[in-house]
């Protein structure tokens, strides 16, 4: 499969997941020896759990809760190539993607995807100050 939007998203938030992982293990561990005291080993089990999901997620790619909720509108594949050929192009900076049928915002462990059928209303509110 070719690395679309979805993809993209989905393998940032794969990467975040293994680093924070990797992070809270080894901090966990190397406070539980420091210290004598098995109380930093609760961070290390989280990082634990962390890893665990992110080695789940690169055996079964699409087990990822991104493609989990395309499910709802349809089969996923065919629902990613239509948000992936509706987001093609360079990303902008902002976290919120505007699309002509779908709204995407970007989260550390991947992307929320909602349809334009499904937003009851969006309101955006700008705060300037007055010189």
């Amino acid at each position: 499969m070719e690395k679309g939007f979805l993809e993209a998203h989905v393998a940032r938030g794969n990467r975040n997941l293994l680093i924070f992982g990797l992070v809270l293990t080894i901090i966990g561990v190397g406070l539980a020896v420091g210290v004598n005291f098995v109380g930093p080993l609760i961070i290390a089990l989280i990082g634990g759990i962390m890893l665990f999901v992110w080695l789940r997620r690169m055996v079964s790619p699409h087990a990822h809760p991104t493609f989990k909720q395309l499910a709802r509108y349809g089969d996923p594949q065919q629902v990613a190539q239509q948000v992936n050929q509706e987001f093609t192009g360079p990303m902008g900076g902002s976290k919120t993607q505007f699309g002509q049928h779908w709204l995407a915002q970007a989260h550390p462990y991947g992307v929320y995807l909602v349809p334009w059928h499904d937003i009851a209303w969006l309101h955006i509110y700008v705060n300037q100050e007055l010189r």
